[in-house]
Protein backbone atom coordinates (compact mmCIF):
# COMPACT_ATOMS: atom_id res chain seq x y z
CA UNK A 1 0.00 0.00 0.00
CA UNK A 2 1.39 3.23 -0.87
CA UNK A 3 1.39 5.87 1.67
CA UNK A 4 -1.49 8.31 0.11
CA UNK A 5 -3.72 5.16 0.70
CA UNK A 6 -2.63 4.97 3.85
CA UNK A 7 -3.28 8.16 4.28
CA UNK A 8 -6.59 7.76 3.31
CA UNK A 9 -7.53 4.37 4.97
CA UNK A 10 -6.39 5.93 8.39
CA UNK A 11 -8.97 8.89 7.86
CA UNK A 12 -11.88 6.77 6.49
CA UNK A 13 -13.33 6.19 9.90
CA UNK A 14 -12.04 9.96 11.38
CA UNK A 15 -15.44 11.22 13.15
CA UNK A 16 -14.43 14.61 11.41
CA UNK A 17 -15.14 15.48 8.00
CA UNK A 18 -11.73 14.78 6.02
CA UNK A 19 -11.19 15.86 2.48
CA UNK A 20 -8.56 16.74 -0.16
CA UNK A 21 -9.04 19.53 -2.45
CA UNK A 22 -7.35 20.82 -5.80
CA UNK A 23 -5.86 25.06 -5.41
CA UNK A 24 -9.49 25.07 -7.15
CA UNK A 25 -11.30 23.72 -4.24
CA UNK A 26 -12.77 20.59 -6.18
CA UNK A 27 -12.81 17.83 -4.36
CA UNK A 28 -9.85 14.62 -4.86
CA UNK A 29 -11.28 13.07 -2.43
CA UNK A 30 -13.65 12.41 0.84
CA UNK A 31 -14.00 10.37 3.74
CA UNK A 32 -16.22 8.08 4.69
CA UNK A 33 -17.54 10.15 7.35
CA UNK A 34 -19.14 12.47 5.17
CA UNK A 35 -22.36 9.46 4.89
CA UNK A 36 -22.40 9.83 8.81
CA UNK A 37 -22.35 13.23 8.91
CA UNK A 38 -23.51 14.54 5.96
CA UNK A 39 -26.12 11.86 4.23
CA UNK A 40 -23.88 12.52 1.12
CA UNK A 41 -21.61 9.09 0.14
CA UNK A 42 -17.77 10.44 -0.51
CA UNK A 43 -17.97 9.51 -4.30
CA UNK A 44 -20.61 12.17 -4.99
CA UNK A 45 -18.31 15.17 -3.61
CA UNK A 46 -15.55 13.92 -6.29
CA UNK A 47 -14.97 16.51 -8.61
CA UNK A 48 -17.42 18.61 -7.34
CA UNK A 49 -16.27 22.26 -6.19
CA UNK A 50 -16.48 22.39 -2.38
CA UNK A 51 -18.19 26.38 -2.75
CA UNK A 52 -21.30 24.62 -3.95
CA UNK A 53 -22.13 23.45 -1.08
CA UNK A 54 -21.49 26.67 0.95
CA UNK A 55 -24.10 28.88 1.95
CA UNK A 56 -24.05 32.01 -0.05
CA UNK A 57 -23.69 34.19 2.57
CA UNK A 58 -20.67 32.59 3.89
CA UNK A 59 -19.41 31.57 0.50
CA UNK A 60 -17.29 35.17 0.39
CA UNK A 61 -15.72 35.00 3.30
CA UNK A 62 -14.27 31.16 3.63
CA UNK A 63 -13.25 31.88 -0.44
CA UNK A 64 -11.17 35.04 0.72
CA UNK A 65 -9.75 32.84 3.47
CA UNK A 66 -9.55 29.85 1.09
CA UNK A 67 -7.00 32.10 -1.27
CA UNK A 68 -4.68 32.76 1.55
CA UNK A 69 -3.17 28.80 1.21
CA UNK A 70 -0.96 29.90 -1.79
CA UNK A 71 0.75 31.71 0.66
CA UNK A 72 -0.04 30.31 4.19
CA UNK A 73 0.82 26.72 4.56
CA UNK A 74 -1.86 26.56 7.28
CA UNK A 75 -5.12 28.52 7.67
CA UNK A 76 -8.33 28.04 9.42
CA UNK A 77 -11.51 29.00 8.55
CA UNK A 78 -14.41 30.42 11.15
CA UNK A 79 -17.84 28.72 11.17
CA UNK A 80 -19.56 28.81 7.58
CA UNK A 81 -22.56 26.94 6.78
CA UNK A 82 -22.17 23.92 4.76
CA UNK A 83 -25.30 21.97 2.88
CA UNK A 84 -25.89 18.49 3.79
CA UNK A 85 -28.37 15.51 1.90
CA UNK A 86 -31.18 17.14 3.11
CA UNK A 87 -30.94 20.51 2.09
CA UNK A 88 -30.22 21.41 5.60
CA UNK A 89 -27.38 24.03 6.66
CA UNK A 90 -25.01 22.24 8.99
CA UNK A 91 -22.22 24.79 10.85
CA UNK A 92 -18.18 23.80 10.54
CA UNK A 93 -15.32 25.00 11.20
CA UNK A 94 -12.35 24.21 9.26
CA UNK A 95 -8.35 23.60 9.11
CA UNK A 96 -7.46 23.91 5.87
CA UNK A 97 -3.55 22.46 5.24
CA UNK A 98 -1.35 22.88 1.87
CA UNK A 99 0.16 19.55 0.58
CA UNK A 100 0.27 20.13 -2.68
CA UNK A 101 3.78 20.08 -2.94
CA UNK A 102 3.89 16.43 -1.02
CA UNK A 103 3.56 13.85 -3.60
CA UNK A 104 1.80 11.27 -1.03
CA UNK A 105 -1.20 14.05 -0.85
CA UNK A 106 -0.71 16.70 -3.96
CA UNK A 107 -3.62 18.11 -2.74
CA UNK A 108 -5.19 20.96 0.11
CA UNK A 109 -6.34 18.75 2.99
CA UNK A 110 -9.29 19.93 5.05
CA UNK A 111 -10.09 19.01 7.81
CA UNK A 112 -13.55 19.92 9.14
CA UNK A 113 -15.77 19.72 12.97
CA UNK A 114 -19.61 19.99 12.60
CA UNK A 115 -20.45 22.87 15.49
CA UNK A 116 -24.08 23.21 14.67
CA UNK A 117 -25.02 23.15 17.76
CA UNK A 118 -22.19 25.37 19.53
CA UNK A 119 -23.46 27.91 17.39
CA UNK A 120 -27.18 27.02 18.14
CA UNK A 121 -26.55 27.52 21.71
CA UNK A 122 -23.96 30.53 21.16
CA UNK A 123 -27.07 32.01 19.44
CA UNK A 124 -29.76 31.15 22.33
CA UNK A 125 -27.35 32.29 25.13
CA UNK A 126 -26.77 35.45 23.22
CA UNK A 127 -30.84 36.03 22.88
CA UNK A 128 -31.34 34.81 26.56
CA UNK A 129 -28.52 37.89 27.32
CA UNK A 130 -30.65 40.40 25.24
CA UNK A 131 -34.07 39.31 27.12
CA UNK A 132 -32.49 40.28 30.39
CA UNK A 133 -30.94 43.48 28.92
CA UNK A 134 -34.44 44.60 27.70
CA UNK A 135 -35.76 42.90 31.26
CA UNK A 136 -33.57 45.81 32.98
CA UNK A 137 -34.02 48.23 30.23
CA UNK A 138 -37.82 47.80 31.05
CA UNK A 139 -37.72 47.51 34.88
CA UNK A 140 -34.72 49.83 36.03
CA UNK A 141 -33.33 47.00 37.93
CA UNK A 142 -30.07 45.42 37.52
CA UNK A 143 -30.60 41.57 36.40
CA UNK A 144 -28.46 38.74 37.90
CA UNK A 145 -27.32 35.02 36.95
CA UNK A 146 -25.64 33.82 39.35
CA UNK A 147 -24.35 30.22 38.52
CA UNK A 148 -23.76 28.82 41.90
CA UNK A 149 -21.18 25.93 40.79
CA UNK A 150 -18.74 28.23 39.34
CA UNK A 151 -19.62 31.36 41.18
CA UNK A 152 -19.84 33.37 39.08
CA UNK A 153 -22.47 36.08 38.12
CA UNK A 154 -23.49 37.80 34.73
CA UNK A 155 -24.86 41.03 35.46
CA UNK A 156 -27.55 42.92 33.29
CA UNK A 157 -28.38 46.95 33.09
CA UNK A 158 -29.59 49.61 31.49
CA UNK A 159 -27.28 51.30 28.51
CA UNK A 160 -26.00 53.60 31.25
CA UNK A 161 -22.48 53.70 31.61
CA UNK A 162 -22.30 53.54 34.81
CA UNK A 163 -24.16 51.56 37.83
CA UNK A 164 -23.86 52.73 41.13
CA UNK A 165 -20.88 54.72 39.91
CA UNK A 166 -18.68 51.29 38.57
CA UNK A 167 -18.26 50.43 35.06
CA UNK A 168 -19.44 46.92 34.01
CA UNK A 169 -16.18 45.60 33.90
CA UNK A 170 -15.45 46.61 37.81
CA UNK A 171 -18.29 44.88 37.91
CA UNK A 172 -18.16 42.02 36.20
CA UNK A 173 -15.39 40.76 38.47
CA UNK A 174 -15.19 38.23 40.77
CA UNK A 175 -16.47 38.78 44.45
CA UNK A 176 -16.95 42.19 43.74
CA UNK A 177 -20.79 42.39 45.18
CA UNK A 178 -20.19 40.99 48.89
CA UNK A 179 -16.70 43.28 48.58
CA UNK A 180 -19.43 45.96 48.51
CA UNK A 181 -22.05 44.66 50.58
CA UNK A 182 -22.05 47.24 53.96
CA UNK A 183 -19.58 45.04 56.97
CA UNK A 184 -22.38 45.26 59.35
CA UNK A 185 -25.33 43.00 57.11
CA UNK A 186 -22.70 40.79 55.30
CA UNK A 187 -22.55 38.08 57.73
CA UNK A 188 -26.72 38.36 58.62
CA UNK A 189 -26.70 38.23 54.52
CA UNK A 190 -24.09 35.03 54.24
CA UNK A 191 -26.40 33.12 56.84
CA UNK A 192 -29.19 33.97 55.14
CA UNK A 193 -28.49 32.76 51.93
CA UNK A 194 -26.61 29.69 52.81
CA UNK A 195 -29.94 28.49 54.88
CA UNK A 196 -32.10 29.52 52.39
CA UNK A 197 -29.75 27.21 49.47
CA UNK A 198 -29.79 24.49 51.25
CA UNK A 199 -33.45 23.88 51.96
CA UNK A 200 -34.76 21.94 49.19
CA UNK A 201 -38.04 23.57 49.60
CA UNK A 202 -37.22 26.85 49.07
CA UNK A 203 -37.97 28.32 45.63
CA UNK A 204 -37.24 31.98 46.41
CA UNK A 205 -35.41 34.48 48.32
CA UNK A 206 -35.82 37.99 49.42
CA UNK A 207 -33.15 40.50 51.32
CA UNK A 208 -32.49 43.75 51.83
CA UNK A 209 -28.93 45.56 52.58
CA UNK A 210 -26.50 48.71 51.76
CA UNK A 211 -24.54 48.28 49.09
CA UNK A 212 -21.61 51.05 49.10
CA UNK A 213 -21.39 53.35 45.68
CA UNK A 214 -18.29 54.47 44.24
CA UNK A 215 -18.20 57.76 46.21
CA UNK A 216 -18.50 56.20 49.63
CA UNK A 217 -22.56 56.67 49.60
CA UNK A 218 -24.54 53.76 50.44
CA UNK A 219 -27.48 52.33 48.32
CA UNK A 220 -30.43 50.44 50.09
CA UNK A 221 -31.07 47.68 47.89
CA UNK A 222 -34.08 45.08 47.71
CA UNK A 223 -32.96 41.86 46.26
CA UNK A 224 -35.51 39.06 44.81
CA UNK A 225 -34.11 35.81 43.21
CA UNK A 226 -35.46 33.00 42.09
CA UNK A 227 -33.55 29.18 42.95
CA UNK A 228 -33.07 26.81 40.43
CA UNK A 229 -32.55 23.62 41.54
CA UNK A 230 -31.45 19.87 40.20
CA UNK A 231 -34.31 17.12 40.28
CA UNK A 232 -32.31 16.16 43.79
CA UNK A 233 -32.94 20.22 45.09
CA UNK A 234 -29.19 21.38 44.90
CA UNK A 235 -29.14 24.47 43.99
CA UNK A 236 -27.81 25.67 40.83
CA UNK A 237 -28.56 28.93 40.00
CA UNK A 238 -30.29 32.39 41.72
CA UNK A 239 -31.55 34.37 38.74
CA UNK A 240 -33.25 37.77 40.11
CA UNK A 241 -33.32 41.61 40.42
CA UNK A 242 -32.10 44.27 42.33
CA UNK A 243 -33.78 47.51 42.88
CA UNK A 244 -32.43 50.54 44.67
CA UNK A 245 -35.23 52.35 46.76
CA UNK A 246 -32.41 54.67 48.32
CA UNK A 247 -35.06 57.03 47.13
CA UNK A 248 -38.08 55.28 49.03
CA UNK A 249 -35.94 55.09 52.58
CA UNK A 250 -34.90 58.71 52.45
CA UNK A 251 -38.41 59.35 51.86
CA UNK A 252 -39.88 57.44 55.07
CA UNK A 253 -37.27 58.51 57.24
CA UNK A 254 -37.25 62.50 56.13
CA UNK A 255 -41.40 61.39 56.80
CA UNK A 256 -40.13 59.96 60.32
CA UNK A 257 -38.81 62.95 61.06
CA UNK A 258 -41.14 65.51 59.89
CA UNK A 259 -44.03 63.80 61.98
CA UNK A 260 -41.40 63.38 64.65
CA UNK A 261 -40.96 67.01 64.65
CA UNK A 262 -44.92 68.25 64.22
CA UNK A 263 -45.57 66.30 68.17
CA UNK A 264 -42.86 68.03 69.36
CA UNK A 265 -44.26 71.51 67.49
CA UNK A 266 -47.56 70.36 68.96
CA UNK A 267 -46.80 69.99 72.42
CA UNK A 268 -44.29 73.19 72.71
CA UNK A 269 -46.66 75.63 71.04
CA UNK A 270 -49.79 77.90 72.91
CA UNK A 271 -51.96 77.34 70.15
CA UNK A 272 -54.27 74.68 69.68
CA UNK A 273 -52.94 72.48 66.18
CA UNK A 274 -55.72 70.21 64.58
CA UNK A 275 -55.44 67.39 61.56
CA UNK A 276 -59.19 66.76 60.20
CA UNK A 277 -59.86 63.94 58.28
CA UNK A 278 -62.54 64.51 56.29
CA UNK A 279 -63.05 61.40 54.93
CA UNK A 280 -63.58 59.15 58.37
CA UNK A 281 -64.72 62.82 60.01
CA UNK A 282 -62.49 62.45 63.04
CA UNK A 283 -60.16 64.99 64.20
CA UNK A 284 -56.75 65.37 65.81
CA UNK A 285 -56.18 67.95 68.37
CA UNK A 286 -52.58 68.97 69.82
CA UNK A 287 -51.74 68.64 73.76
CA UNK A 288 -52.58 72.35 74.41
CA UNK A 289 -56.63 72.03 73.43
CA UNK A 290 -56.73 71.15 76.67
CA UNK A 291 -54.92 73.67 78.47
CA UNK A 292 -56.77 76.43 76.17
CA UNK A 293 -60.17 75.65 75.97
CA UNK A 294 -60.39 72.77 78.66
CA UNK A 295 -62.04 70.26 76.65
CA UNK A 296 -60.37 66.58 76.55
CA UNK A 297 -59.30 65.03 73.17
CA UNK A 298 -59.14 61.11 73.70
CA UNK A 299 -62.14 60.56 71.81
CA UNK A 300 -61.81 62.43 68.71
CA UNK A 301 -65.22 63.83 68.64
CA UNK A 302 -66.49 65.18 65.22
CA UNK A 303 -66.73 68.16 64.14
CA UNK A 304 -70.16 69.18 63.43
CA UNK A 305 -71.05 67.87 67.06
CA UNK A 306 -68.59 68.86 69.06
CA UNK A 307 -66.95 72.12 67.68
CA UNK A 308 -69.49 73.96 66.01
CA UNK A 309 -71.92 73.30 68.56
CA UNK A 310 -69.21 75.58 70.87
CA UNK A 311 -69.68 78.60 68.01
CA UNK A 312 -71.71 81.43 70.12
CA UNK A 313 -74.64 81.55 67.67
CA UNK A 314 -74.35 84.74 66.17
CA UNK A 315 -70.71 83.48 64.66
CA UNK A 316 -71.82 79.50 64.43
CA UNK A 317 -73.38 79.45 60.85
CA UNK A 318 -70.66 82.13 59.20
CA UNK A 319 -68.13 79.85 60.38
CA UNK A 320 -69.55 76.91 59.07
CA UNK A 321 -70.96 78.33 55.65
CA UNK A 322 -67.56 79.94 55.09
CA UNK A 323 -65.64 76.44 55.80
CA UNK A 324 -68.03 74.30 53.89
CA UNK A 325 -67.45 76.85 50.98
CA UNK A 326 -64.04 76.43 51.20
CA UNK A 327 -64.00 72.67 51.13
CA UNK A 328 -66.19 72.87 47.82
CA UNK A 329 -64.10 75.11 46.06
CA UNK A 330 -60.92 73.56 44.54
CA UNK A 331 -59.38 76.55 43.98
CA UNK A 332 -59.39 77.23 47.26
CA UNK A 333 -56.39 75.69 50.09
CA UNK A 334 -56.46 77.85 52.77
CA UNK A 335 -58.85 79.16 55.34
CA UNK A 336 -59.29 81.29 58.26
CA UNK A 337 -62.02 82.73 60.54
CA UNK A 338 -62.46 85.07 63.69
CA UNK A 339 -65.25 83.72 66.12
CA UNK A 340 -65.88 83.44 69.76
CA UNK A 341 -66.52 79.67 71.30
CA UNK A 342 -68.10 78.97 74.30
CA UNK A 343 -65.37 77.36 77.39
CA UNK A 344 -66.67 74.76 79.55
CA UNK A 345 -66.65 76.86 82.66
CA UNK A 346 -68.94 79.79 80.53
CA UNK A 347 -66.48 81.88 79.45
CA UNK A 348 -66.01 82.96 75.69
CA UNK A 349 -63.05 82.40 74.00
CA UNK A 350 -61.61 84.53 71.25
CA UNK A 351 -60.26 82.66 68.34
CA UNK A 352 -58.18 82.95 65.37
CA UNK A 353 -58.78 79.67 63.22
Amino acid sequence: MCIRDRYKALVQEAFDLVGILDLQANFLFASDSSTTVLGIPPEEFIGKNAFDFIHPDDKERVLKDFSKIEVQKKIKVAPFRFKDADENWRWFETNVSNMTTDPDVEGVVINSREVTDVIIKGRELQQLHERYELAAAATGDLIYDWDLETDTVKRFFTGKEKQFGYEKEEMDQRHFWRKHVHSEELEGLRKLLSSTLKDPQRKQIRTTYRFRRADGSYAHLIDRGMIVRDENGKALRVIGATSDISGLINRRDALRLANKRFTYAMKATQEMIWDWDLVNNSIDRGKSFKKVFGHATKDKPCVENFWFSRIIAEDQQRVINSLRMTLDDPSLNKWRQEYKLWKPNGEKAYVID
